[in-house]
């Protein structure tokens, strides 16, 4: 089985340039292009999502940054799997293992790989200097997945940061409008995407 980073940053690459080209492609009506950005958004963090977590399943295994380092483990992983199994127990720390790791918030994924991978190596550092990013592309995510009152509180928290005040603001047109930048949010989001796994694949 590879463990090479550089297939997962490439497939990030891949499947986030598939979604560019639906964009590209948009139908001219309001409703439809905001619905279509929504898709995008979940599909693209759901890619990000899984990079965040098979980086660092690979990272538990030895693989290498594209610099030639690689984590400093106190054990090595045979297998994805078994990696996993570890985050889940804390490397071993915990005797009940968790249900489940968490991705969408550098807090959470420093708690997830906890026991595994160094708190100090590159991959929890480069993941804490991208945590707004990784913060706002989830917490709009979630908006467009759920439309609860909880999503709607972290979602306006970014609405709030971009305009300097509550607005009202539907979701579809927060993604695609230019007003305030000359790049849209969900463009912005699938730049970032590529940007934080490439960093994460070289190491630095």
């Amino acid at each position: 089985m590879s463990f090479s980073l550089e297939r997962t940053n490439n497939k990030v690459k891949a499947d986030i340039g598939r979604l560019r080209q639906i964009l590209d492609d948009m139908p001219m009506t309001a409703n439809s292009r905001y619905a279509l950005a929504e898709i995008v958004l979940i599909r693209a963090s759901a890619v990000f999502e899984d990079a965040l977590a098979e980086i660092a399943y690979k990272l538990a295994c030895g693989a290498e940054f594209r610099n030639g380092r690689s984590e400093n483990l106190s054990a090595v992983h045979r297998s994805r799997i078994s990696a996993r199994i570890a985050m889940l127990c804390d490397g071993g720390a915990k005797a009940t293992p968790a249900n489940y790791l968490k991705w969408t918030k550098a807090k959470y994924i420093g708690q997830s790989v906890k026991g595994v991978l160094d708190p100090n190596g590159p991959y929890i550092t480069i993941t804490r200097r991208f945590g707004q990013e990784i913060a706002e592309i989830f917490a709009v995510r979630n908006h467009a997945a759920h439309r609860n009152s909880s999503s709607r509180t972290g979602y306006m928290l970014w609405v709030k940061q971009q305009y300097g005040q509550e607005r009202r603001l539907r979701l579809g047109y927060f993604l695609l409008t230019t007003n305030l930048r000359p790049t849209s949010n969900i463009q912005r989001y699938l730049t970032q995407i590529l940007v934080i796994t490439d960093d994460l694949v070289a190491g630095d």
